[in-house]
């Protein structure tokens, strides 16, 4: 394969965001959550790739995680806030998950086909602002 091809596997992309973002509408996360409860879930997303790259426990990843956080601070890369705009910070975290499919040789839509496959059917329940799935949830809570 060569280093351009995985672009042409990307054509199906827009139908995926559309199919997911319309999971999200279904279950109540666009107005029954919240941006801080929605980075909670950002966060255990990327702790659990943290987790995949470096193959360390998670009790590891988060130790390694916060020196990676102090490291940064110390060094004034973390920058104040530029807006009230989200658009950028987002795009910059999708130029940076392109990066690591691409390292890979996978494609974007390889990504959100599997996360699609694992959610499409998924049930739960708003708990607090957080969909919690239905088998996370405790035994007396029925999913909606």
């Amino acid at each position: 394969m060569s280093k351009n091809t995985v672009y042409t596997y990307n054509h199906d992309v827009p139908r995926l965001i559309s199919n997911i973002a319309n999971w999200h509408h279904d279950r109540n996360l666009i107005h029954g959550a919240t941006h801080n409860t929605q980075f909670i879930k950002l966060i255990e997303e990327v702790m659990e790739l943290l987790a995949t790259i470096t193959q360390m426990p998670a009790g590891e990843c988060v130790l390694y995680m916060k020196k990676l956080l102090d490291t940064l601070y110390e060094t004034n890369r973390l920058k104040e806030p530029q807006g009230t705009n989200i658009l950028d910070d987002v795009g910059d975290i999708n130029v940076v998950l392109i990066n690591l499919l691409e390292r890979d040789g996978l494609s974007m839509q390889q990504a959100l086909t599997k996360s699609w496959h694992d959610i499409k059917d998924r049930k739960g329940k708003m708990i607090n602002g957080v969909f919690v799935k239905e088998a996370d949830l405790p035994k007396e809570t029925h999913a909606i």
